[in-house]
């Protein structure tokens, strides 16, 4: 399939292929259906706002989540709170750091990302969870924003005051390097399409 314009420019993926193009589908009966290329490895990025956010309610609770539910209409890095208070929902980058904020809570961090990993590869039967090291190292060097979201939640007293920020946005750029085939994300999908774990 031809790629006309520019792919986006986003640290760390310079020797990704445009033309590359898959879609896996896993129903909740187990049926596969399959086209192009499923099983090379991606990096998860925004989708671990799903899993995080999962963890996040099965650890403390869904009532102990400072997160809304609102759509933000806004950039996924956007700034703005819910009625100035709270994330709009735990889809954009405020509210996916509230979600790993709450998890794992005095683990150190090698622990906190081998328990997530942990948890992702128990959604795809136990497959091995992959990770781009050069990806992730290439994204902490660019992510003042996400410092500044981070900051801007601890101001407002959903982080703790004494919480590491250095090391929560560290943990969040691990997790979003996670790597997966397709075919494993579309697992994911159909676990979670199933009642989860």
């Amino acid at each position: 399939m031809p790629v006309e314009g520019e792919c986006a420019k986003v640290p760390g993926r310079d020797n990704f292929d445009p033309n590359e193009f898959g879609v896996s589908i896993y129903s909740v009966s187990g049926q596969r259906i399959n086209f192009g290329s499923v099983r090379n490895p991606i990096t998860l990025q925004a989708i671990t706002a799903v899993t995080s956010f999962l963890i996040a309610q099965d650890t403390v609770g869904e009532d102990n989540l400072p997160i809304g539910s609102e759509p933000s209409g806004k950039m996924y890095n956007d700034m703005t709170m819910l009625n100035d208070k709270i994330p709009h929902n735990p889809l954009i980058n405020s509210g996916h750091l509230m979600s790993i904020a709450s998890i794992y809570d005095g683990f150190r961090a090698d622990r906190k990302f081998e328990n997530y990993t942990r948890v992702l590869s128990k959604m795809i039967a136990g497959r091995r969870v992959g990770f781009n090291n050069e990806m992730c190292l290439a994204e902490l060097v660019d992510c003042h924003k996400n410092y500044c979201i981070a900051f801007i939640l601890q101001e407002k007293g959903l982080i703790p005051e004494d919480a590491d920020i250095s090391a929560l946005i560290e943990f969040y750029t691990q997790i979003c390097n996670i790597e997966l085939s397709l075919e494993d994300i579309a697992v994911v999908a159909g676990t979670l399409a199933n009642g989860g774990l």
